[in-house]
């Protein structure tokens, strides 16, 4: 069902939305959404709004004025958590796509029953499922605001699945939520009837490896390179990690076009990307063969994505 909703409605399940907001736990740190979309500048870091202000929102609006000067009010169509510190630990773990859900199996290490908070869109392999990072691990994750994957050790998600972390910085929208495909957000299993869940052991330590690798690959200031080594490293390290697919494998390429001491520079430059993911550098690059790429491409790369 097509949600056709204008910000200059009220929503039709205005009481609906109003009514939710007390049964939600009160550490859970929420901004107002407008089509899933956070919208007050700077919500990522404001401190936490009160029920009373988001139920009056809901209700009633803000006072706008159009360009031409005419007054006119701007309604919510839901909340979002704000997840991270903002909701002390709270991890939302995005299914995008049937096929996320082998990602997620392959990180639990076989196929675990999970039970916890989670809501879904409506569409077919989309839901999140809501967990509790552990207070002695929270320091870990204190810079680390969402990861991507599409792909871990030898499973893959088909075209246009993924599987999303979300931590600081990051909402995800909250049933019953307008949803402008599906009508509304609905729950699958809702924190008044089930608890949230800890965050499993084999994610923690996921999570916990690929944070470590990024703090500690950064270029060693200690470390001796000869001249054209160090105008090597210094060239990769102006491009972004997160750059497109086929410009991190060209980068995988002229790299092994160097020789085997060059793995790990490759590895350790991916790590710091969003996109990274453990073991997939050593996948690529025991597939690389004679190649016409060679290591000019990383200075001419250098160049054109540059961070």
């Amino acid at each position: 069902m097509q949600n056709n909703w204008k910000p200059w409605q009220k929503p039709q399940n205005c009481q609906e939305l109003i009514e939710c907001l007390d049964l939600l736990p009160s550490n859970w740190s929420l901004t107002p959404l407008r089509e899933k979309r956070a919208f007050r500048e700077g919500w990522q870091n404001e401190p936490i709004l009160s029920r009373d202000y988001l139920s009056k929102l809901i209700a009633s609006g803000e006072t706008k004025v159009s360009q031409n000067g005419h007054s006119w009010q701007a309604y919510v169509s839901g909340y979002g958590l704000r997840t991270g510190v903002a909701s002390r630990g709270l991890l939302a773990i995005d299914f995008d796509g049937v096929s996320s859900q082998k990602i997620f199996t392959a990180l639990l290490g076989g196929d675990i029953e999970i039970n916890t908070v989670g809501w879904t869109s409506g569409k077919t392999g989309r839901f999140q499922l809501l967990f509790q990072v552990p207070q002695e691990f929270q320091h870990i994750l204190v810079n680390f605001n969402r990861l991507v994957l599409t792909n871990y050790a030898d499973v893959s998600c088909q075209s246009g699945d993924l599987l999303e972390f979300r931590y600081n910085k990051c909402q995800s929208a909250l049933p019953p939520s307008l949803h402008p495909e599906t009508g509304n957000y609905r729950w699958l299993n809702a924190p008044w009837n089930r608890p949230v869940a800890i965050l499993p052991e084999a994610i923690k330590e996921f999570l916990e490896k690929r944070q470590y690798r990024k703090i500690s690959s950064k270029p060693n200031p200690n470390k001796v390179y000869h001249s054209d080594e160090q105008k090597l490293v210094s060239a990769l390290y102006r491009i972004d990690p997160d750059c497109p697919y086929d410009v991190w494998l060209k980068i995988g390429m002229a790299l092994y076009s160097e020789g085997e001491r060059y793995f790990d520079l490759w590895d350790e430059w991916s790590s710091r990307g969003l996109k990274y993911t453990p073991f997939e550098c050593q996948r690529k690059w025991r597939s690389f063969r004679n190649t016409s790429v060679t290591i000019a491409s990383v200075y001419y790369l250098a160049q054109n994505y540059a961070k």
